[in-house]
C-alpha cells in the first residue's frame, strides 16, 4: 500500500508539473502577442502623425530646383509638339492625287464601250496633264505607238494663253516618258510608283467571263521630288530635335549650377579663407562676385 501510495503522489506532481509548463507557456504566448500589438499601434500612430517632417519634407533649394526644371521640361515639351508637325512631309497640306488612280479605272472601263479614237485621245491626253509626274502609260486596247504618237502631239496652255510642251504646275513633258524596264533601272523602288487596273466588261460596263489578266491597263508616276523633300525634312527633324535637347541640357546645367554648386562652391571658399586667417571677415558679395567671375570664365 505505501508503494501504490507514492506512486499516486509522483503522478499527480507529474501532472501538475505538466499543468504549469502548460501555463507558463500560454502566458509567453499572450505576452509576445501583447508586444506585436502594441509594436503595431505604435507604428501605426506614427504614419498617421505623417512620420519625420525633417525627413519626407524637401528642402527650399529642392522646391526650387524641381519647379525650375518641371518649367523648362514643360517648355521644351510644348516646343516640340508644335515644331515637330511641320517637319511631317505628310502632314499639313498633303493631298493625295487621286485622279491617278480614278482616272485610270475610268479610262480602262471605257475603253470597252465602243469609243472613237478622238474620245480616246481626249481622255488620254486629259489623263497625263492632271495626274502626276508620268512615266509610262499602258491602255487596254491601244498600242504603244500609239500612246507615243498620243502624247508626243500633247500641248498645254500657259497662263497667257500660249500652247506649251511643258506643264505649267508639275513640269512634266514628254522627254519624261520611258519604258518599264528604264524605271527599274534608273529610279528606287521608293522613288516611283505602279497603278494597275485588271477586268475585262461589257459595253454596259459589266463584268465578262474572260480572264482578267487580259485586259490590262497601268501607269508608272515618279515620286522621286516627294522622296527627296521626305529626306530633307527628315535630316531638318533631327537637328531640330539635337537642338532643342541641347539647349535643354545647357539650361538644366546653369539651374543645377546656380542653385546647388554655386552656393556649395561659395560656402567651401569662405571655409578655406577663413582657415587660412581666422580674423578676416568674409563679405558675401566679393563672393558672389568671385563666383560669377569664375563660372563666366568656366563657360567661355
Amino acid at each position: 500500500d505505501g508503494g501504490t501510495t507514492n506512486a499516486l503522489q509522483a503522478g499527480r506532481a507529474s501532472r501538475a508539473g505538466t499543468k504549469a509548463g502548460r501555463i507558463v507557456r500560454i502566458v509567453r504566448l499572450v505576452r509576445l502577442i501583447r508586444i506585436v500589438k502594441l509594436y503595431k499601434h505604435v507604428g501605426g500612430k506614427r504614419e498617421k502623425e505623417g512620420g519625420d517632417p525633417v525627413a519626407t519634407e524637401p528642402s527650399q533649394v529642392g522646391k526650387i530646383l524641381a519647379d525650375l526644371t518641371t518649367r523648362r521640361l514643360i517648355v521644351i515639351v510644348l516646343a516640340m509638339v508644335i515644331v515637330l508637325p511641320f517637319f511631317d512631309p505628310n502632314g499639313l497640306d498633303d493631298v493625295p492625287n487621286q485622279h491617278e488612280t480614278l482616272g485610270l479605272s475610268t479610262m480602262h472601263r471605257l475603253q470597252f464601250a465602243n469609243l472613237n479614237e478622238l474620245a480616246t485621245v481626249n481622255n488620254i491626253r486629259e489623263y497625263a496633264r492632271e495626274s502626276g509626274d508620268l512615266l509610262y502609260l499602258q491602255l487596254y486596247g491601244v498600242s504603244d505607238s500609239q500612246m507615243d504618237t498620243y502624247l508626243r502631239n500633247m500641248y498645254f496652255t500657259n497662263d497667257d494663253g500660249a500652247n506649251v510642251t511643258e506643264s505649267p504646275s508639275t513640269g512634266w513633258t514628254y522627254a519624261d516618258l520611258c519604258t518599264p524596264t528604264q524605271i527599274g533601272d534608273t529610279l528606287r523602288s521608293a522613288e516611283y510608283s505602279e497603278i494597275k487596273m485588271w477586268g475585262c466588261f461589257d459595253n454596259v460596263g459589266f463584268p465578262t467571263s474572260q480572264e482578267a489578266s487580259d485586259c490590262q491597263s497601268r501607269a508608272f508616276f515618279s515620286n522621286k521630288d516627294d522622296t527627296e523633300y521626305e529626306a530633307a525634312m527628315n535630316i531638318a527633324k533631327t537637328f531640330f530635335v539635337m537642338i532643342v535637347l541641347s539647349v535643354g541640357a545647357i539650361m538644366f546645367t546653369r539651374i543645377a549650377e546656380q542653385l546647388v554648386i554655386g552656393p556649395i562652391e561659395r560656402m567651401v571658399n569662405m571655409v578655406k579663407k577663413l582657415a587660412e586667417d581666422p580674423l578676416a571677415s568674409v563679405s558675401h558679395d566679393d563672393e558672389l562676385q568671385h563666383h560669377h567671375a569664375k563660372t563666366s570664365s568656366t563657360y567661355e
